[in-house]
């Protein structure tokens, strides 16, 4: 598949630095100074000239990081300060459900070649097979590194994260469970809350073709529909932290077949889902894939949960905590690449496939005292769900091309154009997360580009004021532009502020205060980002979204393809401040605007 082996430049990636202290304040205050009064700003510059002094206890805590890293780095050379504090605080410690809070979903249908409606077994039996192959091209290193700006080389380490990897809860804070690639040989079938597994590979090690494939799931199908119903064990994982900690451990007590179950599921290569449901719509293909709308049907420990529905449509849920979503929607470009029509047509149900291992269903040993645990899982997950209301907005009217045709940055528009529909809609500016990767640095993961800035509030409330002429408002994009660039930039490359700043609260010691610099509360509202968002371009073959970061916030994922715009919106509906419906339509209005504004000023 490549030339350049899928790890090749990993000892040679610098680590992730600690941004001088100075640098790291002066990005942070200009971020503030956007969404704070004049008043707020003057007592929070003073507060951080008094924590970066000279002998104060800024760099105290900076001396602290610094010195950890030095720890961490004599240990594991390719580790730095953060990745372990990212994983845990960021991720493993917290307690609230998984489901809405973490995981992520896409979308596989939103270019994809098979006319719908599909039949579902077939589709997956193609898919699962080049999943197989791109599993294979990992282990052998065959997938071609990444480059930012095509010379940069990028970490690649998330990539052996991808498959085969589950979230283990405990009582306090969870772990990874990272199977090897070549031990990780079965798919695990979940339908109706039953579950099947059976490897991928025959007893010559070589992967199933989509012929057999799709033998395996018509026999599981076939054993599904004379079975009773299941009890739903899988809800379990759409609990509290704490609760399913408990709950697995009564399990694997309980007896040596549960305990036996649980290692096949977590040890899978991948969970693979069939549902009965019939989505019509992307919204309806998103809210199956995130939450199937009773939670049920889903190992959301799992790092992929590829679910297939009896149209054929087609989505993927996603534990977060391995990797960030690009990096299995990367791999996913791969597999839908492959996937043709005359691959799906050349398929034939009911043909018998001699010498496959028939599927096995796991069968449970259930104490009595884990069904009220069952039942509370069912009630509270669907609590949550029914707070979460997910819709997507596929624009068409233009994309990356004519953006780059422009010469603007797509992602800086696109930003800019959530500003103003937030803007239009809640007439308000809020603190503004954008995801920045930074895996140019060994282990790097993300750091925070706040978008929200000075310059994108000037023009936000330039635009729509008949009193400021067009070369006043283009003058006012061109800096807000430049200003997002420039948050990017400091982000990508190791700069940014909010990463730092969790560090230095961090090394506070047990019985330390807080700097009163930490508990101004412009400060203290700066770290809640009613605006949640992330851009997971490129791709023809998904679409993706996750839940909203605080109850009055929205989540916003995108895709910028060449000719079009993928937004999904999520919401808590128990907000009496968001409304994902009007700011879809604010969203499709000012990417509309603001591209008849740059085109006229083209002309």
């Amino acid at each position: 598949m490549a030339s350049k082996k899928t790890f090749m430049h990993e000892d040679g990636l610098p680590r992730l630095p600690i941004p001088p202290l100075d640098s790291t304040l002066s990005l942070f205050l200009r971020s503030l100074q956007a969404l704070a009064t004049p008043e707020e700003y003057e007592e929070v510059v003073k507060l951080a000239i008094d924590f970066k002094a000279e002998g104060g206890f800024g760099q105290e805590l900076q001396k602290r990081l610094r010195q950890r890293d030095e720890e961490i780095k004599a240990v594991n050379p390719k580790s730095h300060w953060l990745e372990q504090w990212w994983l845990d605080k960021a991720y493993l410690e917290w307690r609230e459900p998984t489901l809405i809070n973490v995981n992520w979903f896409m979308i596989h249908d939103a270019g994809h070649p098979l006319n719908q409606p599909v039949d579902p077994l077939k589709r997956a039996a193609c898919v699962l097979y080049h999943t197989g192959e791109i599993m294979r091209a990992l282990r052998g290193e065959e997938i071609p590194p990444q480059y930012l700006g095509k010379q940069i080389p990028m970490c690649m380490d998330q990539y052996r994260r991808v498959f085969s990897t589950t979230r283990i809860p405990g009582e306090t804070c969870d772990t990874l469970q990272v199977t090897p690639l070549s031990e990780a040989v079965n798919l695990v079938v979940l339908w109706n809350d039953h579950i099947f597994y059976f490897p991928i590979v025959d007893a010559d090690n070589n992967l199933l073709t989509p012929s057999m494939l799709l033998s395996q799931f018509e026999k599981i199908e076939a054993q599904v529909r004379s079975l009773p119903p299941a009890t739903p064990v899988p809800i379990l994982t759409s609990e509290n932290r704490t609760v399913w900690a408990n709950a697995r451990k009564m399990l694997r007590d309980y007896s040596v077949r549960n305990s036996a179950n649980l290692d096949i599921i977590e040890k899978a290569l991948l969970v693979v889902c069939f549902d009965d449901k019939i989505p019509n719509t992307l919204d309806e293909v998103g809210r199956f894939t995130f939450h199937n709308d009773n939670g049920r049907n889903r190992w959301y420990d799992k790092s992929v949960c590829m679910c297939f529905y009896a149209n054929g449509a087609m989505g993927t849920n996603g534990e977060h905590s391995p990797t960030d979503a690009t990096q299995p929607g990367h791999l996913f470009n791969y597999v839908f690449d492959r996937e043709t029509v005359d691959e799906y047509n050349m398929l034939h149900r009911h043909r018998s496939v001699p010498g496959l291992r028939h599927p096995l269903l796991l069968q449970w040993d259930l104490p009595d005292q884990l069904a009220p645990v069952i039942d509370d899982a069912l009630e509270h997950a669907q609590e949550l769900i029914n707070k979460v209301r997910v819709t997507l907005l596929n624009f068409t009217s233009f994309g990356s091309d004519l953006l780059k045709k422009g010469k603007t940055s797509p992602d800086g528009f696109v930003q800019l154009a959530i500003q103003l529909a937030h803007y239009r809609l809640h007439q308000k500016f809020v603190s503004t997360y954008e995801s920045a990767t930074t895996r140019i640095f060994s282990h790097g993961r993300t750091d925070t580009n706040r978008s929200c800035s000075l310059e994108s509030i000037a023009f936000c409330k330039a635009y729509d004021n008949i009193a400021v002429n067009e070369a006043e408002r283009l003058r006012l994009f061109s800096e807000a532009i430049k200003s997002h660039s420039s948050f990017m930039k400091a982000a990508t490359f190791g700069k940014g502020c909010d990463r730092h700043l969790m560090g230095l609260r961090l090394s506070l010691r047990e019985g330390e205060d807080y700097p009163d610099l930490f508990l101004h509360p412009a400060v203290m509202r700066m770290f809640s980002f009613p605006l949640s968002t992330s851009n997971i371009s490129p791709s023809n073959y998904y679409a993706g979204g996750f839940g909203p970061s605080c109850t009055d916030g929205y989540g916003i994922c995108y895709i910028i393809r060449k000719n079009s715009i993928i937004m999904s919106i999520t919401n808590f509906t128990t907000s009496r401040y968001t409304d994902v419906c009007k700011m879809r339509m604010q969203l499709a209005n000012a990417l509309n605007d603001m591209q008849r504004m740059v085109t006229h000023s083209s002309l």
